[in-house]
């Protein structure tokens, strides 16, 4: 096993004593349990109705590696209207339901940059989070339809204190610095089957429980970055306060306590287009 290499993502100076890493598949004999998961871990897939071949192939991983998922029907892009439109914000309605909707503000650089596939992403995100309060469910997993499931969940017991937990290979964790060898790192990694997330992208697969959907609902009140970069913006802000990304966070924001699985279960194979960034 070669030594995961170091995240590219700029930092100036050293981060509370901790480094970056990529983490890798898990091995085979990590990947032994099988079976259902729904009743400990509700799962849910969220789909574009006339995306069926995206929907047909994310099954198959999901099949293959026994998880239990729920088809959730993503909001659509061509069903989101401008509502009302200024230099300082912008209203986006569903068609149908007037009760969907979200505010657009400018982005750090004075812009509403943002296209109604990353609105209708991410209000399919916070309709699920809505579903996890309203239902009162400790917790979730979600899915988007580019995630391929790699291996079965493992039903290691998260931090009590958790918000999310990502289980994707596209965001990186952190471990200590002094760690510097193969073993060493397979010996921490063992140990600590969940180590803390660091500011990425991609919200493919990941955990989200009763508190931390409601805390990114308060995030997501207002939207001015993707879903993905406007929730991880406010990832370990103390541990990672000189993290580019966290500079994107508004003062009022809660930070949210992330984690990320020490190997993943999900894997993003490129970097196509999905629904979510459809024009």
């Amino acid at each position: 096993m070669e030594l995961p290499t170091t995240a590219t993502t700029p930092l100036s100076g050293p981060v509370h004593e901790l480094k970056l890493i990529r983490r890798k598949e898990a091995p085979a004999t990590m990947s032994k349990e099988k079976g259902p998961t729904s009743v400990a871990l509700p799962t849910f897939v969220i789909n574009l109705a006339r995306a069926t071949e995206r929907l047909a192939e994310f099954e198959v991983g999901s099949q293959d590696h026994g998880w239990e998922v729920a088809i959730f029907n993503a909001i659509d892009r061509r069903d989101l209207k401008v509502a009302e439109s200024s230099p300082t914000h912008k209203v986006v309605l569903h068609r149908d339901d007037l009760g969907i909707r979200l505010c657009n503000i400018p982005d750090r650089a004075g812009k509403l940059s943002l296209h109604l596939g990353h609105i209708a992403c991410a209000l399919s995100h916070m309709t699920l989070w809505q579903k996890v309060v309203a239902e009162e469910l400790p917790h979730a997993c979600i899915f988007e339809d580019d995630a391929q499931i790699v291996r079965p969940w493992w039903h290691q017991p998260w931090p009590a204190t958790a918000d999310f937990i990502f289980l994707s290979n596209r965001v990186p964790g952190l471990i200590p610095q002094h760690i510097q060898s193969t073993d060493k790192l397979d010996a921490h990694l063992a140990a600590h089957p969940y180590i803390p997330l660091a500011p990425g992208c991609g919200t493919e697969a990941y955990i989200v429980t009763q508190q931390g959907a409601r805390k990114a609902l308060a995030i997501m009140a207002e939207m001015y970055l993707p879903v993905d970069l406007q929730i991880l913006c406010c990832a370990h802000g103390a541990r990672l306060i000189q993290h580019s990304l966290l500079a994107d966070k508004l003062p009022a924001m809660p930070e949210l306590e992330m984690w990320t699985t020490s190997h993943f279960f999900t894997r993003h194979q490129n970097d196509r287009p999905s629904y979510v960034n459809e024009r």
